[in-house]
């Protein structure tokens, strides 16, 4: 059975909170539920209910799909995920 379900066409509509907008956009960003959290002056567990709330409102199953959906449909911007600051790798 697969789990995974892309975001219909019905999904198209929905727009985003700002709360949500921000998340996603951190999250896209690689950023975690704490950190995201920080950043933004929120518990990691109201960001995590931002997030699981939108997921559902979309009817996916992975913050994944949610930032796909959003980037898609033009919700958050490829530039504000690609003007992230990269940590580099290093390799001690």
């Amino acid at each position: 059975m697969n789990r995974t379900h892309p975001p219909s066409c019905e999904t198209a509509d929905i727009e985003l909170t700002r709360r949500e907008r921000q998340c996603l956009t951190l999250a896209a960003q690689g950023k975690d539920d704490w950190t995201i959290g920080r950043l933004l002056d929120l518990s990691p567990k109201t960001v995590h209910s931002y997030i699981k709330r939108l997921m559902g409102r979309l009817g996916v199953v992975t913050r994944v799909q949610a930032i796909v959906w959003a980037l898609r449909t033009g919700q958050i911007s490829f530039d504000d995920v690609s003007t992230a600051k990269r940590v580099p790798l290093t390799l001690d």
